[in-house]
């Protein structure tokens, strides 16, 4: 089956609250260390009155025949459980992980998250994914454009695990403060090529407090980036994910019994 525009692929809606009234993470909020299995307890505290924010996707496939051969091209042509809890993190704490900041999202896929930050308010948004994916180019720049985010989001190809970056790149790179994430940690063989790009983008960004947020499906036990962090220098520690699957304001339509094996993390730079 193929199609020959955006205009023929399949689009959908998907509504999120920005700025819950109930929940927030404070900036010295208690988290659990990656290396152990308990959740925190986060803090409450009231922020921003909350507002109705409509993210409007595109999921378009050139040829689903070769789709079925080659699935780890197009794992980014669609929505999955981890981009929408991820994607409920953002719309809930937007106030201070977003508004007015750089983003940059790390195999962006359909984009969801990364949009969902620049109709909350971030000033720049970077889009990146695999050079070789030419469908999820050309449906993130299609859903940047669907949102209305041209003068605020830009897509940019990027290789994990590439150190030999451009000087434009590193340009780029320096203005990121916030680093997101959903389900990049996939593939056993990608895992430190992730971890390597997110300690490049630390090293070169300017933003001392720059921090990666990401979502993890658990599908075996025997894998972990855990040894991963102290060769790269680098932290995660989980965040409870309550705040954001069982909230009464929620109206994003998707249920919330796909988190059960879904886990938000934040990493940063060793102290």
């Amino acid at each position: 089956m193929e199609a020959s525009s955006n205009d023929e692929a399949a689009q959908r809606t998907l509504r999120f609250v920005c700025g819950c009234r109930n929940y927030g993470i404070e900036s010295q909020a208690s988290y659990q260390s990656v290396t152990t299995d308990a959740e925190p307890t986060l803090k409450r505290q009231r922020v921003d009155e909350s507002s109705i924010v409509e993210v409007h996707l595109v999921e378009f496939i050139r040829d689903l025949d070769e789709a079925n051969e080659d699935n780890n091209k197009y794992y980014g042509l669609f929505v999955w459980p981890s981009a929408l809890l991820l994607s409920r993190f953002v719309a809930h704490e937007a106030s201070w992980l977003c508004r007015d900041k750089v983003v940059l999202e790390l195999g962006c896929g359909t984009g969801l998250p990364s949009i969902l930050s620049g109709l909350c308010g971030a000033t720049k948004v970077y889009l990146t994914d695999r050079p070789d994916a030419g469908d999820t180019q050309r449906n993130a720049e299609a859903n940047i454009t669907l949102n209305g985010l041209e003068g605020c989001a830009e897509y940019i190809p990027l290789t994990w695990g590439d150190m030999h970056i451009s000087d434009e790149i590193t340009s780029i790179l320096r203005t990121v403060q916030v680093i997101l994430a959903a389900d990049c940690f996939y593939q056993s063989e990608d895992f430190e090529k992730v971890v390597t790009t997110v300690a490049l983008i630390f090293r070169c960004s300017s933003s001392t407090s720059c921090k990666f947020y990401f979502t993890y499906q658990l599908r075996s036990i025997n894998r972990s980036i855990a040894p991963l962090l102290s060769r790269w220098g680098l932290t995660a520690e989980s965040i409870k994910k309550t705040a954001y699957i069982n909230d009464a304001n929620e109206i994003e339509d998707t249920s919330a019994q796909g988190f059960d094996s879904i886990y938000l993390y934040e990493m940063k730079r060793q102290a």
